[in-house]
């Protein structure tokens, strides 16, 4: 997970552990409400920083995985959040 695109969106580490590439539609990130706490779909614009995070993350890209952050599902970041 990335705490950048954490701090950039205002996402939460639930919600981004399950981020896909198909939620990306056109230029905005459509995010569904099945994985927002609220459960209210939310719509992420692309800033330039979030487009430099997702370039990185599609570059270390993972063939035949639709999740942006990991080749497979995180369970726990703590660690790593806190290495950050």
């Amino acid at each position: 997970m990335s705490p950048r695109y954490a701090y950039e969106t205002g996402s939460r580490g639930g919600e981004i552990l399950y981020l896909r590439w198909s939620y990306r539609q056109g230029k905005p990130l459509m995010i569904p409400g099945k994985i927002t706490k609220s459960r209210e779909p939310r719509i992420i614009a692309i800033t330039p920083e979030i487009q430099a995070i997702l370039d990185r993350r599609e570059q270390a890209k993972v063939p035949g995985c639709d999740l942006i952050f990991q080749g497979h599902p995180i369970r726990d970041y703590r660690k790593c959040w806190h290495s950050a």
